[in-house]
């Protein structure tokens, strides 16, 4: 998914050296492409957007501070009500990402750690509408706001809303416990590099990192703030099973995978998008039970080939868990999660990268045959 962008660029950091995505909006060449223009003999209504923009890239919702002890979930760690120098700002201001991603054909297992706090919420310039919704998925449709006068160097949250960015803080030494190398150790040491904390190079993580019973621990000295710790419960590697998935307009959507040993540690998010290329138009996000089943209503899935289609749609599986805990700054997570993509296929979709994979020799700029 894979992975998406938990930490966007503030001001102060060097973009660049630290790897980091920004949490800006990305805009294709030219706006979706009408449904209707891409599947002959449907009539498909379009999203409209505000200020006449082109539909976005996906841009995932912003992490929320779980209560702590609900399932799927570590409770919050550290001191209760941030007791010992912790905030009332019940802002998440930064999260601790450990993902476990299965190999898929020739692309190898590989697990990473990617953390990043700041001083106050980081805002995006991009707002998503729910829309229908039903048996814990929702369609979701981006709306990029309009600010005029423009924001400058600031964000543009809220039409007229000029918001300045967060800035990144340094929350010290942070240690990493029942989390395995290659050589047997169950600790280390992340780097930090721009204010961004990965694991080190001489570090090798071990596949899978830990058993689906362990708890994951992160340690901070604080820095300029005040220590924290975090804990989340450990998971299993999501897998799919079945073939590849079909999605038809007018029809329910399913998927499965192979649940775990304790469905009530962790749950599953699904992320299904089917407008990749050109700018996100919608997607249908999901969240539920990790039973190891998901059917997504028929008329749900109309709405979301209505908003518009382009070439390799694809479902995403994310079992997830996680805590949080106060820190000086506001609220941190430690999210814990395995990711798996699949292509999917959809009547009347042809997908390309150039025009020889398609039989008639055109490939439009959202990866579709002609």
């Amino acid at each position: 998914m894979a992975g998406y962008d938990r930490f966007p660029a503030a001001r102060g950091t060097d973009e660049a050296s630290s790897g980091v995505m920004t949490n800006q909006a990305h805009f294709g060449d030219e706006c979706r492409r009408p449904a209707s223009r891409i599947l002959p003999g449907f009539i498909f209504s379009i999203a409209a957007f505000s200020a006449g923009a082109c539909a976005v890239e996906d841009e995932p919702a912003a992490p929320t501070p779980e209560s702590g002890g609900s399932a799927g979930t570590g409770g919050s760690s550290g001191v209760p009500g941030g007791g010992s120098g912790g905030s009332s700002n019940a802002a998440v201001v930064g999260s601790f990402v450990l993902s476990v991603t299965p190999g898929a054909g020739t692309v190898a297992d590989k697990v990473s750690v990617l953390g990043k706090v700041y001083d106050a919420e980081n805002p995006s310039n991009v707002v998503w509408l729910d829309g229908l919704s039903a048996g814990g998925c929702v369609l979701r449709t981006p709306k990029v706001p309009f600010c005029d006068p423009e924001c400058g160097d600031d964000v543009c949250v809220a039409d007229g809303v000029c918001k300045a960015h967060a800035t990144a803080v340094n929350v010290g030494k942070v240690r990493v416990r029942n989390v395995s190398t290659v050589d047997g150790s169950l600790d280390f040491e992340l780097t930090q590099v721009a204010f961004s904390y990965q694991v080190p190079g001489a570090v090798k993580l071990a596949y899978p990192p830990f058993a689906e019973s362990d708890t994951v621990r992160f340690e901070a000295d604080g820095g300029s703030g005040s220590p924290f710790t975090l804990e989340a419960p450990a998971l299993a590697p999501t897998a799919l099973t079945g073939d590849t998935p079909k999605l038809d307009r007018g029809q329910p959507f399913s998927v499965t995978w192979t649940p775990p040993s304790d469905p009530s540690r962790s749950v599953m998010r699904v992320l299904l998008n089917i407008s990749h290329h050109g700018g996100t138009s919608g997607k249908i996000d999901c969240e539920l039970p990790d039973s190891g089943s998901l059917t997504i209503p028929a008329n749900l899935i109309t709405a979301l080939v209505d908003v518009g289609v382009s070439g390799f749609p694809t479902v995403k599986l994310t079992r997830h868990t996680s805590g949080t805990t106060r820190t000086t700054w506001g609220v941190v997570s430690l999210d814990v999660e395995s990711e798996y993509e699949r292509s999917i296929e959809i009547t009347g979709i042809e997908s390309c990268n150039l025009p020889e994979d398609c039989a008639s020799g055109v490939c439009r700029d959202d990866r579709t045959c002609g």
